[in-house]
C-alpha cells in the first residue's frame, strides 16, 4: 500500500518569529505530514528562502488568501495580474454570489473559501456546477469553526456543506488554518471529521493529500521556467528531470 503523502495548505503563522515557525514545522513532520503552505510568504522573498532551509524534509509551500472583505473584484483581477506567479496556491474567500461565480471561472484561483454561515447560500447547484466545469473546489479550514466554539448552527451547517460536496462526488480541501503550534493537528484527526460524517475514508483522506496536490502540481507546472502555456513546455534535460520528480512526489 502506497503511504499517502499529506499536506495542511491552511497555515496562518505569524511570521515575525521564525524560532517559532520551525518548530511549527517541526512538529509537524514528527505527526506525518509531507508539505505546508503558509499565507503571505512570497516565493521571491528573503523569508522563503530561510524557511525552506530550515527543514530538510518538509516540502513548504506559499499561499495566498484574497479576501472580497478587503478587495473588489476590479482590485482583485489587477493584484492576481501582478502577484499570481509569486505563490503556489490562490485562494478567493468569497462572500457574495458575484464575486464566487467570478473566482470559479477564474483560472489563476485554485480553490474557494467560504464562511459556514453563508454556505448555504454560495455553494447551490450552479456553483458546483462551475466547480466541476473549471476543476475548482472548496475549502474546509478546521479553525474557522472551531473558533466559534462548536455552536450548534455551525456544526449543522458543517455537516450540510461537507454531505452536499459528498454526494456531488466533489473532492474538498482540508486545513488546519494553524496559527500556532497547539493549533495543529495529525492529518488522521482532521480528515476523521469527514470520515465521520461521509463514513468514506478515501474520500477524506484525498481532501488532505490527493486533492491539493494536484493544484500545487498544476502550478509548479506553470511556475517552471520551461512552461510556454496549457500542455506546452521546453523540453530539456532540466525539463525532462523536474517532470520525473514531479511524479515521484504522487
Amino acid at each position: 500500500m502506497v503511504r499517502r503523502k499529506f499536506i495542511d495548505v491552511g497555515w496562518r503563522p505569524p511570521l515575525n518569529d521564525l524560532q517559532s515557525l520551525k518548530r511549527m514545522l517541526t512538529l509537524a513532520q514528527s505527526i506525518g505530514y509531507y508539505g505546508v503552505a503558509i499565507e503571505n510568504v512570497p516565493l521571491d522573498s528573503a523569508l522563503y528562502k530561510k524557511i525552506t532551509e530550515s527543514t530538510e524534509k518538509l516540502s513548504i509551500y506559499t499561499r495566498k488568501t484574497y479576501s472580497e472583505s478587503q478587495y473588489t473584484v476590479n482590485k482583485l483581477k489587477n493584484l492576481l495580474a501582478k502577484e499570481r506567479k509569486r505563490f503556489h496556491l490562490v485562494v478567493c474567500h468569497c462572500l457574495s454570489t458575484q464575486l464566487l461565480k467570478w473566482a470559479l471561472q477564474d483560472h489563476r484561483i485554485d480553490f474557494i473559501m467560504v464562511d459556514l454561515q453563508n454556505y448555504s447560500k454560495l455553494i447551490d447547484e450552479s456553483a458546483v456546477k462551475l466547480a466541476r466545469e473549471h476543476e475548482k473546489t472548496f475549502e474546509i479550514q478546521y479553525q474557522a469553526f472551531a473558533s466559534v466554539h462548536f455552536a450548534i448552527w455551525s456544526l449543522r451547517n458543517l455537516f450540510n456543506m461537507i454531505t452536499k460536496l459528498y454526494k456531488k462526488k466533489l473532492s474538498p480541501v482540508l486545513s488546519s488554518g494553524a496559527q500556532n503550534l497547539l493549533q495543529i493537528r495529525p492529518p488522521r484527526d482532521l480528515t476523521a471529521l469527514l470520515t465521520v460524517i461521509t463514513e468514506d475514508v478515501k474520500w477524506a483522506r484525498d481532501s488532505m493529500s490527493i486533492t491539493p496536490h494536484s493544484y500545487i502540481k498544476k502550478n509548479l507546472i506553470k511556475l517552471h521556467p520551461s512552461y510556454l502555456g496549457p500542455g506546452v513546455m521546453i523540453y530539456n534535460t532540466e525539463t525532462e528531470q523536474f517532470l520525473q520528480q514531479l511524479e515521484e512526489e504522487e
